[in-house]
């Protein structure tokens, strides 16, 4: 009896040493934000809060290597171009040729991306809330996307893989829980804070998964599956309501659709496309997609 208590408790304990040994053999899982150097650590994060946050940046975009030498109190060379991109990249601990680096799973390669890509929508974020909106016409259109337009008609923006909701019936249960935008009101573009509509769809049907156009007339969908496609005139257009991951759209008739933007899969940066929707619809309903407000933005200087 006393040899069988004595080899249970000898496979016990064997059993917590193996399970105790395995557990040290689980690498920690690598942060992105710890592989920059000090400096370039404590600046993406500021990015990152920014990204998330829905917003963009606060002057000009051309300015981020001088708004960094001045968060650090640094004065960066200028490289033979006449920049100070490559000492930017370097202080951050970014190597200049990772783009040359064949392996995505490289740690040197997604410092760089990871960096990139928020930097290059943020930008893209930039241009659509400021400058005048850069259109095609619809023979560019057609060649392009094979996409019938107006001749009058401009494309501001083209993107796929958008899915479209329509109400079952009349009753919206999520309508009150955005931020709403109304013709001739005020707008904020911090959807960091929205709540998530994803969770909430009880009162709507997907219609499909397609691509998703916004002209100066139209809203326009194409279904990936099915032989049909949505249009919204933008003159119907009464108001939007915005969500984290999703924008519905209040028509002055008619079923209100639900545009859901779908977020990349095993990606560092999430996807973008819904904060430039947002923007680009904005700048439509209010009828400024041909001012520039960097004027503005110079003032503040």
């Amino acid at each position: 009896m006393g040899t069988i208590i004595l080899v249970s408790i000898s496979i016990v304990v064997l059993l917590i040493l193996v399970t105790a040994a395995s557990r040290k053999k689980k690498p920690k899982p690598i942060i992105i934000f710890d592989q920059y150097s000090p400096n370039g650590k404590i600046w993406m994060l500021k990015l990152w809060q920014l990204y998330k946050s829905g917003e963009t940046w606060s002057i000009s975009p051309n300015k981020t290597a001088e708004d960094y030498e001045e968060m650090f109190g640094l004065s960066l060379p200028l490289n033979i171009y006449g920049t100070k991109v490559s000492a930017y990249w370097k202080d951050m601990g970014i190597v200049e040729d990772y783009l040359s680096i064949e392996d995505e799973k490289n740690i040197e390669f997604q410092k760089g991306s990871f960096h990139s890509e928020i930097e290059n929508n943020l930008t893209m974020r930039w241009h659509y809330q400021y400058r005048p909106l850069r259109g095609q016409n619809h023979v560019e259109v057609f060649e392009k996307y094979n996409l019938n337009l107006h001749a009058d008609e401009i494309l501001y923006f083209a993107s796929i893989k958008i899915d479209w909701y329509e109400e079952k019936g009349n009753a919206v249960a999520i309508a009150q829980g955005g931020s709403r935008f109304k013709y001739g009101g005020k707008i904020s573009f911090a959807t960091g804070a929205l709540p998530v509509v994803r969770n909430s769809v009880v009162d709507f049907v997907i219609v499909d998964r397609g691509a998703f156009y916004i002209t100066n007339k139209r809203i326009i969908f194409i279904c990936e599956t099915k032989p049909e496609n949505r249009m919204v005139l933008i003159e119907d257009l009464l108001e939007f309501t915005m969500y984290r991951d999703g924008i519905l759209l209040g028509k002055s008739h008619g079923k209100k659709p639900l545009i859901l933007v779908p977020d990349y899969v095993n990606t560092l940066v999430p996807r973008d496309d819904l904060n430039n929707i947002i923007r680009v619809l904005y700048r439509i309903m209010s009828r400024t997609e041909n001012q520039d407000f960097t004027l503005e933005l110079q003032a503040k200087i």
